[in-house]
């Protein structure tokens, strides 16, 4: 899955890209549209993936503490993705103890019009899953979340036996102007909870988002601002009566509209930076570097790619 976010905005969004499909440039590797990379398992560009025929990234995980040598941490995440270029499979293999492996898979599941009906994770007490059911007009009606029992050889060969749903939660969207449109989210029971108002320019730029819990009436909202070309540059997080930002998050590019860095502050406190490296011969991201500005240790990610047997492209691995 996207994120959240791109799940609700996926309806509302389509009004958009009809109206601007001329002027998109599917060029980047990572895809940052609503300032949401990294935020959950799936940040590529379909379109970015699908054109180079990439079939797997493999990341793997070192560490460097200040004044210390760079430490292997034994963790690799993998990524896989079909020919379309949605991504099917994440895995990440790690220590659990001293000496044990361990790994959490994900996988993701999607309907003839390439649309997310379920998103399926491994846990300590075996899967659960998040699906999805889509309304007729292309948004999302409705969210239900289940244990699923795994009558597969393995985790990595997972076939759903018997399924028990837990809770779930429907979606209403509402059209408020050419610019605005509200989505209100309801529990089990059929009673709302929240509602989510998202605000557009007449260029279709996302500019704000309100959701507001209707029992607590906690209201927070999203402030999105961009650079010249049209990418977004800023993400503030706020809350009603707070005095100060709850988080901000700030992102760079490169000309080329590539993603090369990225911090979070929490209130006036600088979280962590981060910094995408590519391969200036490919554009193929290369490794991530984070940095906790408190503790000043630093996660190096390393990459290294497959492809669909028709594609002569190769990375450079260093």
């Amino acid at each position: 899955m996207k994120s959240d976010n791109k799940l609700r905005y996926n309806f509302l969004q389509l009004m958009w890209l009809i109206i601007l499909i001329p002027q998109l440039v599917f060029g980047q590797m990572i895809d940052n549209e609503n300032g949401d990379v990294f935020s959950s398992d799936d940040f590529f560009n379909e379109e970015f993936i699908a054109r180079n025929k990439i079939l797997k990234i493999s990341g793997e995980i070192s560490t460097k503490k200040e004044l210390a040598r760079i430490k292997n941490s034994g963790k690799v995440s993998c990524y896989e993705f079909g020919k379309l270029g949605q991504l099917t499979k994440k895995y990440d293999t790690y220590f659990r103890g001293l000496s044990t492996m361990d790994t959490i898979m994900v996988n993701f599941l999607y309907d003839d019009s390439s649309r997310l009906i379920t998103k399926r994770r491994s846990d300590n007490h075996g899967f659960h899953s998040y699906n999805y059911v889509w309304g007729s007009a292309g948004n999302l009606a409705s969210e239900r979340y289940c244990r699923d029992e795994n009558i597969g050889r393995s985790k990595y060969e997972f076939k759903l036996g018997k399924q028990y749903e837990i809770t779930g939660k429907s979606f209403e969207i509402k059209k408020l102007s050419d610019t605005v449109f509200k989505t209100i989210t309801f529990n089990n029971y059929g009673r709302k909870y929240m509602e989510e108002t998202v605000y557009y320019n007449s260029l279709g730029y996302l500019l704000k988002s309100e959701k507001r819990m209707i029992i607590s009436r906690r209201l927070t909202s999203i402030i999105y601002n961009y650079n010249e070309q049209g990418l977004v540059s800023e993400k503030i997080v706020n809350q009603r009566n707070s005095s100060s930002p709850l988080d901000r998050y700030v992102y760079g590019y490169d000309e080329a509209g590539n993603l090369t860095e990225y911090d979070l502050f929490k209130g006036s406190k600088h979280e962590w930076h981060r910094e995408v490296i590519y391969d200036e011969t490919t554009f193929l991201m290369k490794a991530l570097l984070s940095k906790d500005m408190e503790t000043n240790l630093i996660t190096i990610t390393k990459f290294t790619y497959e492809f669909y047997p028709s594609l002569s492209l190769q990375s450079e691995e260093n």
